[in-house]
C-alpha cells in the first residue's frame, strides 16, 4: 500500500437542487478513489434512504457509520465515515456548548479502522457555523481533543477531518495545530493543507454560486488534520481540493471538498 487517501466534504444535505447534485458528488468521489470518505451534512431517513450507504455501494467500500446530530424536515442531518476497511469501533460524541442558546446539535463521529497497517482512528466533526461564535467552537474543539484521547494509545497518528467553520488563523484552529495550548497533553495536529497544499485552498469560495448568496468572505474552513507523526507513519504527501468544477453550470455542493494522501 503506497498511501492512505482521506477525503472530507460537506455535501450540503438536501439543500438546493440536491437530486441533481448527487450524481456530481458520486462522480467526484469515484474519481478520487479515497480509502476513507468523511462527510458532513450527509442525510439518512427512517425509511432507509441513506446517502452514505448509496455512496459506499457505488464506490465499493466496506462499510460506513452515520450519526444525525438533528433532523430537518424528518430527515437526519449529520456526519458519516465511509471506509474501505472494516470499522472495529465507533463512537458519536455530542459537542458541548458553553450556553444552551448556542446549541446546534453538532457531533464528532469517531471510528477505528482495521487497515493493513494496523488500527487507524478517524474523527469527523462539524462545528457551529456562526461567524461570531469562535468561543463556542473553541469549547467544541476541547471536546474533540477529549474524544480522540479516549482512543489512545494509538498505533498511527489520529486523523481529524471536517467542516470546522473557522479559518487557519482562528483560535480554535490554532489550538488544534499547536499555536495555542491544547487541553490534552501530547495531542495535536498538523494541517495537511499547510504541509502539502498549493495556494489558499479556499473551501468556502464565493466563486461557487451556491456560496455567493451568503455575505461571508471566501475562506478555508474544511480540513484534514493529522496527529503529530510517530516515525514515518502519517506523513502528508499531498493535499488537493475536490468538487471545484461545475458540470452543466452546477456545482456538487456549497463547499469544496479536500483529499490528503498520507504515508501508511
Amino acid at each position: 500500500m503506497e498511501r492512505i487517501r482521506i477525503a472530507t466534504w460537506n455535501v450540503w444535505w438536501q439543500f438546493g437542487p440536491w437530486e441533481d447534485r448527487q450524481p456530481l458528488i458520486d462522480a467526484e468521489l469515484e474519481r478520487v478513489r479515497a480509502d476513507v470518505v468523511c462527510l458532513q451534512e450527509a442525510y439518512e431517513d427512517a425509511a432507509g434512504e441513506s446517502q452514505p450507504a448509496r455512496i459506499v455501494e457505488r464506490l465499493g467500500l466496506a462499510e460506513y457509520r452515520f450519526v444525525a446530530g438533528k433532523e430537518h424536515k424528518g430527515v437526519g442531518f449529520g456526519n458519516a465515515i465511509l471506509s474501505r476497511w472494516p470499522i472495529e469501533r465507533f463512537e458519536a460524541h455530542p459537542l458541548q456548548v458553553p450556553d444552551p442558546r448556542y446549541g446546534e446539535h453538532r457531533t464528532a463521529l469517531l471510528a477505528q479502522l482495521a487497515t493493513p497497517v494496523g488500527p487507524v482512528v478517524v474523527c469527523t466533526a462539524h462545528l457551529n457555523y456562526r461567524w461570531d461564535q469562535s468561543h463556542v467552537r473553541q469549547s467544541q474543539v476541547d471536546g474533540i481533543f477529549e474524544s480522540i484521547a479516549s482512543f489512545r494509545p494509538l498505533h498511527y497518528p489520529p486523523i481529524l477531518t471536517g467542516d470546522l467553520n473557522a479559518d487557519p488563523l482562528s483560535d480554535e484552529i490554532r489550538t488544534l495545530t499547536g499555536r495555542r495550548s491544547a487541553p490534552v497533553e501530547d495531542l495535536g495536529f498538523f494541517d495537511a493543507w499547510e504541509v502539502a497544499g498549493d495556494g489558499p485552498g479556499l473551501t468556502w469560495d464565493r466563486s461557487n454560486p451556491h456560496t455567493a448568496t451568503y455575505r461571508e468572505p471566501s475562506r478555508r474552513i474544511d480540513y484534514v488534520l493529522v496527529g503529530y507523526p510517530m516515525g514515518p507513519r502519517g506523513q502528508v504527501l499531498n493535499a488537493e481540493l475536490i468538487g471545484t468544477e461545475p458540470t452543466g453550470g452546477l456545482h456538487p455542493s456549497d463547499h469544496f471538498g479536500l483529499i490528503a494522501d498520507l504515508t501508511p
